[in-house]
């Protein structure tokens, strides 16, 4: 796609929603704060897919200038949904960067935890029944490759406490507590985010992959913790 950012404004968002599957044009985007600007980071589609600028000659990350008209109620380091625009032409590249979209000043609303989960809940609902078989199928068997032995899935669980240490300590601190019913594990690490709960709903989507301190990377050996 040559010099995509070059189209007309209505044709170049029209393909930005082609190329990133989106329904309307909204996104979206972790809130951040430099200096006296806010920007979007960790861009992504209404399902949280990530999106990244297509054959980019610039930066694939996608970095969002966000102008509200009122900054009082904004909480940095949270993740907003938003209405996104196409900037003219003769301002789609600043500081050889690409600056291609902007987001709506007014038409945006906080990214909270429940309705999240039950958007991911939706992108199964309607899944074909034969489909969904095969897909669980395969998880299954890709689980017990990886985790042959059934006591597994404990490592599993200090492996992801370990990946998630909280960033102000050193180790992390676990506890297997016992009841009648449960095995009920706790730690002093992060607690569980969005991109979380996408990589647990998802195959290959966690993201460890690109972190090479961390231990876990295949993107699904947490799942091996449910058990039939």
């Amino acid at each position: 796609m040559p010099n995509w950012f070059e189209l007309p404004n209505e044709q170049l968002l029209e393909t930005l929603k082609e190329v990133w599957y989106l329904k309307s044009p909204k996104l979206i985007g972790k809130l951040v704060k430099k200096g006296s600007l806010y920007f979007f980071s960790d861009t992504r589609s209404h399902e949280f897919r990530k999106v990244e600028y297509p054959e980019n000659p610039y930066n694939k990350e996608i970095e969002i200038l966000f102008s509200p008209d009122d900054d009082s109620n904004l909480i940095v380091n949270s993740y907003y949904e938003f209405n996104i625009g196409v900037r003219d032409f003769e301002k789609r590249i600043a500081k050889n960067r690409l600056q291609v979209i902007f987001a709506s000043k007014k038409n945006y609303t906080l990214l909270t935890q429940k309705p999240f989960i039950e958007r991911r809940s939706k992108v199964y609902t309607g899944i074909n029944i034969e489909l969904a078989d095969t897909i669980r199928k395969a998880i299954k068997t890709l689980t017990s490759d990886i985790n042959r032995e059934p006591e597994t899935f404990i490592y599993e669980l200090l492996q992801n406490a370990d990946d998630y240490k909280d960033v102000n300590k050193k180790n992390v601190s676990v506890n297997f507590t016992i009841t009648s019913n449960y095995l009920i594990l706790t730690h002093d690490g992060q607690p569980f985010n969005f991109q979380n709960v996408y990589a647990l709903t998802g195959i290959s989507q966690g993201d460890k992959r690109d972190k090479t301190e961390t231990i876990g990377f295949k993107g699904i050996g947490f799942k091996s913790i449910f058990k039939d």
